[in-house]
């Protein structure tokens, strides 16, 4: 049997999508393995949200072909959609596909390993035989939004969602995980495009009805689709106490620049309101440092406000120019040594709330997904709590299912456990 390694960079919606390759796979007959595994061919799942990530991607594709000349190595994904003769122009790289292209992948494999072509594989089939503990649900791609720094919503075009029934049979179909994560490009659009007047929030409330199923956890929203029907909705028993934003800046002349649709008061009125409303909830952002035209002012003023505000975590990047998006023209670029220490800078304020945040939480109980397949070193496993900690206990519960874990304070930057 020919084996096929797969590898994902960038969000879970591409780690969806790369599920789908691998189930189209087995189901054309392959065996899916470890990426660091020996394989017959290798499929590179790239990102585009960064010119690191850029990076990242075509030196994962020389070095696979580089370990072993025999072997084929395929690209596939947003940069490949994007930046397709970057791609074309690596003698290492056999074939390149661009994104919601696995059906295509599996042919061509087919046709290169065994010389035969056969059409459908059943990757438009939600995966049911996921590489992880906690499932990904995708429930729309694309974005409608053409925020300046962004260059996702050219790779994925415009937000089309999936019909409500087929969300809610995917949903049951990954019963046998103990979380779903529903993801997708910007998943607050979910609906837009649908007849009957479909929201989001109707969707999850549909799942979040069922008789049984996984808990439900959101992947990132933006600050102005959260009203007090949202919050109703985080109160329910099986959504996971966790929010994450997509804020990018808390500077009001940098968030018009990059063309967002809230204003930073709106971010810190909904961030105390969710915190209010939910004990113990996890609420992440991401933000972008030294985006153009940013000034010393505006950045001071993202900081004071992540100090005021009770982020539990921060994902921070140094604004990356991307090729053909509207911000990589502004003037007033920032310099890549400042971008990089205004980032820094957030980031060590981001360790610092985490910190604070974990305290805050020793004593408590959650339910935690086990996601160690196996003890480390020292006997231990790493489990996902429904409020986004990362919990470590000694070996005992099994890989994917959820235990209580008593939060018994913080070591070398890990949350210790107990079970209950």
């Amino acid at each position: 049997m020919k084996k096929i390694a797969l590898t994902t960079l960038g969000c879970k919606a591409n780690q969806y999508d790369t599920e789908c390759i691998a189930a189209a796979c087995r189901n054309a007959g392959f065996e899916v393995v470890d990426f660091d595994s020996e394989a017959d061919a290798y499929v590179i799942n790239t990102c585009t949200v960064t010119a690191i990530a850029d990076q990242q991607a075509r030196q994962m594709l020389r070095r696979a072909k580089r370990n072993n000349p025999d072997v084929i190595v395929i690209a596939v994904g947003c940069s490949v959609q994007n930046n397709r003769q970057d791609f074309e122009a690596i003698d290492e790289i056999d074939a390149i596909f661009g994104v919601r292209s696995a059906d295509e992948i599996v042919d061509y494999l087919l046709e290169m390993l065994s010389g035969s072509r056969v059409m459908g594989h059943g990757s438009r089939c939600v995966p049911t035989d996921q590489s992880r503990a906690r499932a990904l649900l995708k429930i729309q791609d694309g974005c409608d939004r053409r925020c300046t720094y962004c260059a996702v919503w050219k790779a994925r075009g415009k937000s089309t969602s999936v019909a409500l029934e087929n969300v809610r049979e995917g949903y049951r179909a990954l019963s046998k995980y103990p979380e779903v994560m529903i993801t997708g490009i910007h998943i607050g659009q979910y609906g837009d495009d649908l007849d009957g007047n479909v929201s989001m929030c109707d969707l999850i409330d549909q799942l979040a009805s069922e008789d049984a199923g996984p808990r439900i956890r959101l992947s990132s929203l933006n600050p102005d689709e959260f009203d007090d029907r949202f919050l109703a909705l985080l109160k329910k028993d099986r959504v996971c106490r966790h929010v994450h934003l997509s804020v990018q800046s808390l500077a009001n002349p940098v968030i018009k620049a990059m063309g967002r649709s809230y204003l930073a008061q709106d971010v810190a009125r909904i961030v105390r309101e969710i915190y209010d409303a939910i004990p113990g909830i996890a609420i992440g952002a991401d933000i972008i440092a030294g985006f153009p035209g940013e000034s010393d002012e505006s950045h001071r003023a993202t900081v004071e406000m992540i100090e005021k505000l009770p982020f539990s975590y921060l994902h921070v990047f140094p604004y990356s120019i991307r090729p053909g998006t509207k911000a990589a023209e502004f003037e007033n670029q920032v310099s890549k040594t400042e971008r990089k220490e205004r980032a820094r800078e957030i980031m060590q304020l981001a360790n610092e709330k985490k910190k604070k945040y974990y305290e805050a939480q020793i004593g408590e109980i959650v339910e935690a997904v086990v996601v160690s397949r196996e003890p480390d070193a020292c006997g231990r496993v790493r489990a996902v709590a429904d409020n986004y900690i990362t919990v470590v206990g000694p070996a005992g519960p099994a890989y994917g299912t959820i235990a209580r874990a008593r939060i018994e304070g913080i070591k070398e930057e890990e949350v210790r456990a107990s079970w209950c």
